[in-house]
């Protein structure tokens, strides 16, 4: 019996931290807009923002403000973030694991950068990073999260998983030369593609999805396996919107497929049109309830859009008025019910 009332309580203890949400705190000391996620938030001097996510155990996210860098949070972290007058961005350094756990990513991602300007514009390199390649800052890298976690051992439930994942995929981009998303797959050898493929047993562990690398690695792959299907999973060219969900089931079952699918079918959202709502909301449904609720909202804004910008009976034609090229002073609204040429 004493077990079970262990168990229980531990479960509740889960389910409490699970539950908890994670505030971030934007404060403006001057006017800026800062990108968080999908999401942009305009600020004014001296405004402070709240951001708050919950229904996750973990959040990866890519913050920008005349800055970029990668966010690692999980349940009940707090974080405030400082954009300085001079342009400089702070996380706020409360003694938390949450802030040290972040700062340090900054940390990671200004190596990545220096590994870049050492391959386009090395002259601008510190001394210090002199003769700087993959193979050094990889081997960097690993030091880093090994002294890391020697000083931090709590992060290594989640954190190091996602890590481990980043350095992996990280150095395979860069290995293919690899700086964008979207690239040919036809260009990379067999050896390259064979790495890629490790994606999808890699999408075993749900908390690889936080990885950036591993993500942008996962966007290049199924633009690869839409164009090739090996499976022959895809049905008929004209059903869509129903094959980008296909595609994700090359993945097994979890967050990466499931973020796949609501990633391919936001991707073509400016596809939809009336005659192709039904089939559309059909593969949204299909969705886990978050994703089916972003994605009913963002078309719903788009339809809301359209109708605006389209010309129906309720959509007035602007107030506007002008000289004929006699001289002659002439309202629009004056030829309602007649069809116009304007000749601007």
């Amino acid at each position: 019996m004493k077990k079970v009332l262990f168990c229980i309580v531990c479960l509740n203890m889960a389910l409490l931290c699970f539950g908890q949400p994670v505030k971030v705190k934007l404060v403006a000391e001057r006017e800026a807009f800062v990108l968080f996620g999908d999401e942009r938030y305009d600020l004014k001097k001296g405004e402070i923002r709240w951001i708050t996510l919950e229904g996750e155990a973990m959040y990866g996210r890519r913050l920008w403000a005349n800055e970029e860098c990668f966010l690692f949070l999980e349940a009940g972290d707090a974080l405030e973030v400082v954009l300085h007058e001079n342009n400089e961005l702070e996380l706020k350094d409360d003694g938390s694991l949450c802030a040290t756990r972040n700062n340090w990513l900054r940390k990671v991602n200004l190596l990545k950068q220096r590994l870049q300007y050492s391959q386009l514009i090395p002259q601008l390199l510190p001394k210090e990073y002199e003769g700087l390649n993959l193979e050094r800052a990889c081997d960097s890298l690993n030091v880093w999260l090994a002294t890391y976690l020697e000083e931090y051992p709590a992060d290594r439930k989640n954190f190091e998983k996602v890590m481990r994942t980043e350095f992996k995929y990280y150095r395979l981009l860069e290995e293919n030369s690899i700086k964008f998303s979207r690239a040919t797959f036809q260009e990379f050898s067999k050896d390259a593609l064979a790495g890629f493929a490790e994606l999808i047993p890699d999408a075993e562990d749900d908390r690889v999805v936080h990885s950036p690398s591993y993500w942008r690695m996962v966007e290049m792959y199924v633009d690869y396996l839409r164009v090739e299907d090996p499976r022959g999973l895809q049905g008929k060219g004209d059903r869509i919107y129903e094959n980008e969900l296909k595609l994700a089931k090359y993945f097994p079952k979890g967050t990466v497929r499931d973020e796949i699918a609501y990633t391919n079918l936001d991707n073509i959202l400016y596809w939809v049109r009336p005659d192709s709502r039904k089939e559309f909301d059909k593969c949204v449904k299909r969705l886990p309830p978050r994703y089916a609720v972003i994605l009913q909202k963002k078309l719903n804004k788009q339809d809301a859009e359209r109708k605006d910008r389209k010309l129906v009976p309720e959509n007035l034609f602007p107030s506007l008025s002008g000289e004929t090229v006699d001289g002659e002073r002439v309202d629009l609204s004056s030829f309602k019910g007649v069809w116009i040429l304007l000749d601007v």
